[in-house]
């Protein structure tokens, strides 16, 4: 397995490729929108960094050298992989595809996001939808989630948000026989010390009452 090219490397042996391309640094410089200086000193870096030559230069024109052409043949493959990957990341721009794992609560599937797949579905039918419903708050990257459906106040400090929908108020309900027993809380805090059906979330450290 050969050795990691260190990444300051790259933009100079693209460079490179460029210049052997065009055996001129005034041509390369105009396609890459560059100074011929700065390509000459680009080139200069990356020759005292591999210890040879790449390029033989001249007044009148520039030319490879025989380890500078056996260079560009390994580094050829490499550099192609590298537009193939830019072209993908474009056409995925452009026309949205994979797999997308969303983590949601079940609630939430139901009334937000089950009413409206049939209609991103055929907006995006190079998208596969993978919602793993579950009450749980767990860790989105920790789990190879992309995104997942959170309250407000359980988001984590360093998470992206976008709110969507209305903010809903959520009801508390007793029935008469209980208030007649233990009386009417007046403030949320006065909950605590009543007996509520309580849901547990996120490993037991968090509890809906």
């Amino acid at each position: 397995m050969g050795a990691t090219v260190p990444a300051d490397l790259l933009p100079a042996i693209a460079v490179f490729a460029r210049v052997a391309h065009h055996a001129s640094f005034t041509r390369a410089a105009a396609e890459l929108g560059v100074s011929p200086s700065a390509l000459s000193q680009t080139i200069r870096m990356l020759e005292r960094r591999l210890g040879v030559r790449l390029l033989d230069r001249t007044t009148r024109k520039v030319g490879v050298t025989e380890i500078g052409r056996r260079f560009l043949e390994e580094a050829q493959p490499g550099l192609a992989a590298i537009d193939r990957a830019i072209d993908g990341v474009d056409e995925s721009r452009e026309a949205p595809s994979g797999l997308l794992r969303i983590n949601l609560p079940e609630v939430v599937a139901r009334l937000v996001v089950l009413p409206y797949l049939g209609e991103f579905a055929a907006r995006y039918p190079d998208i596969v939808v993978e919602l793993c419903c579950d009450n749980r708050f767990v860790d989105l990257v920790e789990h190879g989630f992309d995104a997942g459906f959170r309250l407000g106040e359980s988001l984590a400090a360093d998470m992206v948000a976008v709110p969507i929908g209305r903010a809903d108020r959520i009801a508390t309900f007793a029935s008469p026989a209980y208030v007649a027993r233990h009386g009417l809380p007046r403030t949320p805090a006065e909950l605590l010390d009543h007996r509520c059906a309580c849901m547990r979330l996120d490993a037991g450290r968090s509890v809906i009452r």
